[in-house]
């Protein structure tokens, strides 16, 4: 994952956004926080003054979710609104009961999903299908959601990874089943309550993103997009705290370390745990290393690409990299290495 792949869905943000002067104050705050784009969605301004607000803030409106009764009758309104906001992805945002009722009533759903998919494809956009948890249903044995999408060829895949695990189902396995129909990715923990659950910043509830994110880099994603339906403190600090997990853990070093050799996926490993071993032990280190095989990334300051021969397991003291050069630790730190990647 790069660091501009990560996007704000606004409907987090949907309280901060009801006026020109409000989104463009909003859009401040998320490009200062360090996010790069944004998903428009429940916002009450006018799109022109949304555009003109990413314009402003050196954001990119990366997608859009469509109002359901254009989408299913007035697909020339979607492609214009996607023109003003000069991007090219849309989705449908929520199925309501009456879509999904029995099997005849979801296959007649699916039947406008694919014609608007077929639509908004011949005028060069792209439009997927965004989930809850009522699609993890099943008639005759066979989830709502695969039927949709069975019956939707030309739709993409917007899978939620919230929604699937309220659905009951594993996000990384649905990621994995709809590899290469996914270009948006919605981002947003899970954190159980008393006999419910509710959203929370990524990191800080119960799913496995260790899994998570490699499969949605593997299927293809385009854009990690990072939502909250409800908050319990400032979305904008909820946004910030997924954000700066996301960087701390996923996003590859090598958009900014052009010396990072990392292939897209290869990898997961464990940051968290080195991140704080270093906070504790005081390593400083800004050198980049370049080779093949392990990353090891200390507390927001250093990426070391390393081979499992140059690491030692115990006492790591010099790191060579690739082009001959050394890296030095300057404590000795006793450091358990895991490889989690494939």
């Amino acid at each position: 994952m790069k660091k501009s792949q990560l996007a704000v869905q606004l409907y987090t943000l949907r309280n901060y956004l009801k006026s020109p002067g409000a989104v463009d104050r909003a859009f401040a705050k998320i490009k200062a926080i360090g996010y790069e784009a944004v998903q428009v969605s429940g916002v009450a301004a006018p799109l022109a003054s949304v555009r003109k607000a990413a314009d402003n803030n050196g954001l990119i409106i990366c997608a859009a979710h469509s109002e359901t009764p254009d989408l299913f009758g007035n697909r020339n309104k979607v492609a214009d609104e996607l023109a003003l906001l000069g991007c090219r992805h849309t989705a449908f945002s929520c199925v309501s009961d009456w879509q999904i009722l029995d099997r005849e009533s979801t296959l007649e759903f699916a039947a406008g999903l694919e014609q608007a998919a077929v639509e908004l494809n011949a005028k060069g956009l792209t439009f997927s299908y965004h989930n809850h948890n009522m699609e993890f249903g099943k008639f005759d044995g066979e989830y709502i959601l695969d039927l949709i999408y069975a019956n939707a060829p030309h739709m993409k895949a917007e899978i939620d990874t919230y929604w699937v695990q309220m659905g009951g189902c594993d996000p990384a396995e649905w990621i994995t089943k709809y590899s290469g129909r996914q270009i948006l990715f919605h981002l947003k923990d899970f954190r159980p309550l008393p006999f419910t659950a509710t959203t929370a910043p990524v990191g800080t509830g119960n799913l496995k993103w260790q899994e998570i994110i490699p499969a949605a880099e593997k299927a293809g994603a385009e854009w990690f997009i990072v939502e909250q339906d409800t908050c319990s403190k400032d979305p904008f600090e909820s946004l910030k705290d997924s954000f700066d997990d996301l960087v701390r853990n996923f996003v590859r070093r090598s958009d900014e370390n052009p010396g990072c050799s990392r292939q897209p996926g290869k990898y997961a490993f464990p940051c968290r745990f080195l991140s704080d071993a270093a906070e504790k032990s005081n390593i400083r280190q800004t050198e980049t290393c370049n080779s093949s095989d392990f990353a090891v990334y200390f507390h927001n300051i250093t990426l070391w690409k390393c081979s499992r021969r140059q690491f030692r397991m115990g006492y790591p003291d010099r790191i060579r990299s690739g082009q001959g050069t050394s890296s030095t630790v300057r404590r000795d730190l006793k450091l358990k290495w895991k490889e989690t990647g494939t």
